[in-house]
């Protein structure tokens, strides 16, 4: 709403059936994600990335094999930075951030753009910790209560 972008969407990789989801968009969507034949894209084969193996940025246009919602999306005259995210390590999806100005999206807009990706995996990997934080609290208690209940 306030920044340079015209659209956001939010990819996910599923290793079990080798397919990337768009899981959440925002902005004007419009042709970004239609395939050749105008149909919106949900899922599609593969990761969105060819080799998200890193925190790094990709601008679309200088992957090796872009993925298949690129062409449709670089014919509607869009400019694409794919921003990575992880948790423990193991890149889970990207934030795919959409401009008409192709400076919006080129290396010089990277160093802040991956930040924005380590601050998404590090929110990720809190949650993962809080979680067994939570876990490990609730079964102390649960083991507290045993043995009053063996001492009563």
């Amino acid at each position: 709403e306030y920044g340079r972008y015209a659209c956001a969407w939010v990819a996910r990789w599923d290793a079990d059936t080798d397919e990337t989801r768009r899981v959440a968009a925002a902005g004007q969507i419009g042709d970004a994600l239609r395939d050749d034949h105008g149909a919106l894209l949900e899922r599609w084969p593969g990761r969105a990335l060819p080799d998200a193996a890193a925190l790094q940025v990709t601008g679309v246009e200088s992957a090796h094999e872009p993925p298949p919602w690129f062409a449709p999306a670089r014919a509607a005259g869009w400019h694409v930075a794919a921003i990575p995210f992880a948790r423990d390590g193991q890149v889970l999806g990207t934030l795919n951030l959409y401009s008409r100005d192709p400076a919006d999206v080129e290396s010089s807009t990277w160093p802040t753009l991956e930040e924005m990706g380590l601050d998404m995996s590090f929110a990720l990997d809190n949650q993962v910790r809080e979680q067994a934080r939570a876990a490990a609290v609730e079964a102390l208690r649960a083991s507290e209560q045993r043995l009053q209940a063996l001492t009563a």
